[in-house]
């Protein structure tokens, strides 16, 4: 692992990691078996699957303690949900592309970033806000920037899936609250999970732009008319 990553970056190679074992796995591991087969501390490998089991990505045995990926649907959570709405951005986004708040974007509960209706910011600015602090109105702001409304963007979302074969993910919302629609519930897979990070860091045309945002630690910047400052 590299010791030079981020927080964000450091969590989406545990949980590829991690995933990708136990796939590899002939039934229910115990603890000290994927830590060992991984190469991390068991200590940090139970953090991660406590992780992935609130989210039910993983089952654990209450007799046995052992742990297994859930063959069920599990809720989107809000990371991954962001990384997608990150990646779609990336991809489609121009050079200094300028993005307005909308009333609706003003409206997201917390975590926030607290924009204004009206406000404007440089697209790039927001995606670091959306990556590095989670802010549900960023990933709405971005969502309608590059789309047009949240319900064209979630179709390039679940398009997207399609794209990379994920047969049992499907996206309501860009910001990772729950939500359902005429296509079902906001939810994936532990695999397909696995397999969204790995395309974002390994295989899309803008993973080393991907990187670069999930890889800073602080960020600093202004709307801008420069009368209000984020960090």
């Amino acid at each position: 692992m590299n010791a030079k990553l981020s927080k964000v970056n450091q969590s989406i190679e545990k949980t590829i990691q991690i995933v990708e074992v136990m796939a590899r796995g002939k039934g229910p591991m115990r603890l000290q078996d994927v830590a060992k087969k991984c190469g991390m501390p068991a200590s940090t490998v139970m953090r991660m699957l406590n992780t992935l089991q609130v989210y039910g990505y993983v089952n654990q045995d209450p007799c046995t303690q052992h742990y297994s990926l859930s063959l069920r649907f599990a809720r989107l959570g809000c990371l991954v949900t962001k990384i997608m709405t990150c990646i779609i951005a990336l991809e489609h986004m121009t050079d200094n592309e300028i993005v307005t708040a909308s009333a609706y974007a003003a409206s997201q509960p917390k975590v926030h970033l607290g924009v204004r209706e009206g406000q404007q910011f440089y697209l790039r600015d927001i995606l670091f806000s959306l990556m590095l602090e989670s802010h549900n109105d960023s990933a709405v702001m971005v969502a309608e920037e590059i789309a047009g409304s949240v319900e064209a963007f979630v179709k390039m979302m679940n398009e997207k899936a399609e794209e990379l074969g994920l047969t049992k993910t499907h996206f309501v919302t860009p910001n990772g609250l729950d939500g359902e629609d005429e296509g079902g519930v906001h939810a994936t897979t532990a695999m397909e999970l696995a397999k969204i990070m790995k395309y974002c860091i390994m295989d899309s045309p803008e993973k080393e732009m991907f990187l670069d945002i999930t890889g800073t630690k602080e960020y600093h910047f202004r709307d801008l008319k420069g009368t209000s400052s984020y960090a």
